[in-house]
């Protein structure tokens, strides 16, 4: 069943050209390894019956002699490009059991196999382990659940060591034996998983908290995230983990904080440095289903592909709309007059206004894009639920979006930031050069010192102006993706999450960036909406996005899986007056942060080495009932010091439990006044 709804949601591939979505026929893709080729998690799966045989992502980079050491390096070579240059780690069976488990999965019994799979596969065994399982060599044995006595268990084999032959058998091993695991999920009955909650999850570029009428704020016109809001349950204390794209995505569809060494910068990648891990598609697909990703979800290109069931969607069209823009933009624009971003790509300018239409800039694309994937979901007649991922572009820079949503603002009431300065007592760490903005585009000037604003005051009204016209812009596609939600019957069994992947500081703390640990750029929007959610509600406690996770778990109704750091708010959502976690804690490079309902306090350690790691550098504190714009650092108030202590021994605790290699030196903390106080392992 889930096979052939796989097939028709991918009999339509989206072309994007002069500014009108087009349907084109496109084959369903290739499942072998070697579409896979590259990557470290690649992840198999097969359905048969009402049962799925899989196995979990416990793949590294291969060596030449990890496959076949007894067949030589033409049979290992041979071997090691059908999977894709990635290595199946063998384990004992106890090892092998919490793989399975880890993904929401247990090892399959005989039976199981011997009902689903030999007679299913048996026939034409190598093209389905090959192709849909990917599984490295057939002729090796694999672990089952069935124990034979207290030190040895069932293992299942396909084919015959020396012969070649199909054997499709069990043979008894040592439980410490180092075989494969074979994992198997129940799926619900087919034709019965219409009950089922879908997920629609929209992911917003760089859009922050503040300004939003729904925390506060009316400064933006976003009409359609006001009535999701009205219809569901806002967050008003959401933090994200990492406020920078890429890790902070990265941290969210892993269910994982970051950390010095994992989840640092932009560039940050799931298969890289969480290959074992299963991310939130990968095992909602594992557990019936139907996975989809349209625009920028998760950061980096072909990470972490295999966890859709269908290749992620992206746009293809040029950033700005501006024929001129676009020529400034060019590599050769670069090379002739020698006016570069760090990437050797022309400079264009940080905003423009054009009167175009929706679809001459990304987020228009994407929004048609996902229109039509809810409209032959709903055509296809498909009974399997679906979580659908829609990454929305803007507001990140530039600033660019149809003359029309610049022109619901009138310039002159613009709201600009109120706290372009330095706070008094800031550390040092907690300044960011602002070099997205600097860098990469014409018009804005470097920065001669730390905590300089030295954009005009004319240019950062402009800036904010193209900030609130992106937000706008966005706003209006995804009333585009909820009215088709509506249209086609879908928000009555649909979970609708709004998230962002971190704030942005449009002048705030003379910052241009979301390169930091102010609020401004660690709190975001949260809104939930769907059945069984309350309505026109708020949740006054602190969540973080690593919570994202484990909550759409649990409301599809299935297990967690083990390694989740994130803690469950699928009971705020029934009963938005429960107390959520005391604390969240974001972190950026050099800083980690404590956030609880009252403060933010951040301590920044050196970067010297693995001891230096744990050298705190500066610190500083914000009282958000007396300094909600973040003005004063108050770590050194003779009446914070107890404050102070006891929102540090909370941050070394959460360092130590989900950073490991830190607990190797003792932490040195600054006490209040600066004075250097040791805390031992």
């Amino acid at each position: 069943m889930k096979q052939n709804l796989i097939a028709i949601i991918k009999i339509f591939f989206l072309t994007l050209f002069v500014g009108q979505i087009c349907a084109a026929t496109m084959l369903p893709e290739d499942l072998s390894a070697e579409a896979v080729k590259g990557k470290y998690s690649v992840q198999g799966s097969y359905l048969s019956g009402n049962l799925t045989f899989l196995r979990p992502p416990t793949g590294r980079e291969a060596r030449v002699t990890d496959w076949c050491p007894d067949c030589g390096k033409t049979g290992a070579g041979r071997d090691l490009a059908r999977v894709g240059q990635v290595y199946f780690r063998r384990m004992p069976h106890a090892k092998a059991g919490e793989w399975c488990e880890s993904i929401g999965s247990r090892l399959a019994t005989i039976d199981e196999i011997s009902e689903h799979l030999i007679p299913t596969v048996g026939s034409n065994g190598n093209g389905v382990w090959e192709s849909e399982l990917n599984w490295p060599q057939q002729n090796q044995l694999y672990w089952t659940a069935d124990a034979v006595n207290e030190d040895s268990h069932k293992a299942f084999i396909t084919k015959d060591y020396t012969s070649g032959e199909d054997v499709y058998s069990f043979r008894t091993r040592n439980s410490s034996s180092p075989l494969w695991p074979l994992c198997v999920i129940d799926a619900a009955t087919p034709g019965t998983t219409s009950g089922r909650l879908n997920f629609l999850h929209i992911i917003v570029d760089d859009l922050r908290a503040e300004g939003l009428a729904m925390y506060g704020d009316s400064a933006m016109i976003t009409p359609n995230l006001d009535k999701l809001s009205d219809q569901g349950t806002v967050f008003e204390r959401a933090y994200v983990n990492i406020p920078t794209c890429g890790a902070s995505r990265a941290s969210m569809f892993s269910g994982l904080y970051g950390k010095r060494d994992r989840f640092v910068e932009y560039t940050a990648r799931l298969d890289k440095e969480v290959p074992h891990t299963i991310t939130l598609p990968g095992y909602l697909k594992n557990n019936g289903y139907l996975t989809l990703s349209y625009g920028k979800v998760i950061h980096a290109k072909g990470d972490s592909d295999h966890a859709w069931s269908a290749t992620p969607w992206t746009p293809s069209t040029q950033l700005y709309a501006n024929p001129q823009n676009r020529i400034s933009k060019l590599r050769e624009t670069c090379k002739k007059t020698g006016i570069c971003d760090p990437a050797n790509n022309g400079r264009a300018p940080a905003y423009e206004i054009e009167d175009v239409t929706d679809t001459a800039y990304h987020d228009g694309q994407v929004a048609a894009a996902a229109v039509t994937a809810l409209e032959t979901i709903v055509g296809s007649g498909m009974e399997d639920p679906f979580y659908m991922a829609v990454g929305f572009y803007k507001p990140h820079l530039p600033f660019t979006a149809p003359k029309r949503y610049w022109d619901l603002y009138e310039r002159a009431e613009v709201k600009v930031s109120p706290m372009q300065r330095k706070p008094d007592n800031a550390p040092p760490g907690a300044w960011h050069n602002s070099g997205e903005i600097r860098n990469w585009y014409t018009g804005i000037p470097g920065v001669p010192e730390p905590w300089t604003q030295n954009i005009s005051e004319a240019e950062t009204r402009s800036l904010t102006h193209g900030y609130y016209a992106a937000v706008s812009y966005t706003d209006a596609q995804i009333g585009k993706v909820l009215e088709a939600l509506d249209k086609h019957g879908l928000s009555k069994n649909t979970i609708v999450i709004v998230s962002s992947d971190h704030g942005f500081s449009l002048g705030d703390h003379t910052l241009w960036n979301k390169h930091s640990l102010f609020k401004i750029a660690t709190k975001v929007p949260l809104i939930v909406s769907g059945p069984k959610v309350e309505q026109n509600a708020k949740v006054s406690g602190v969540a973080e996005y690593v919570d994202i996770y484990p909550t759409i778990v649990e409301l599809a109704d299935l297990k967690l899986p083990t390694h989740l750091h994130g803690k469950s708010f699928k009971a705020n959502l029934q009963d938005t007056s429960l107390p959520t976690k005391p604390a969240v804690y974001p972190r950026y490079t050099r800083g980690d942060n404590v956030t609880t309902e009252k403060y933010s306090y951040s301590a920044y350690f050196g970067n010297n080495g693995a001891k230096d790691r744990n050298r705190m550098t500066g610190h500083m504190l914000y009282d958000f009932e007396m300094d909600p714009l973040e003005e004063r650092n108050l770590v050194d108030d003779p009446s914070y010091h107890v404050t102070v202590e006891r929102l540090q021994k909370l941050l070394v605790a959460h360092i130590r439990e989900h950073d490991p290699a830190r607990n190797k030196h003792p932490f040195m903390l600054l006490k209040p006044e600066k004075r250097i106080r040791t805390l031992e392992r």
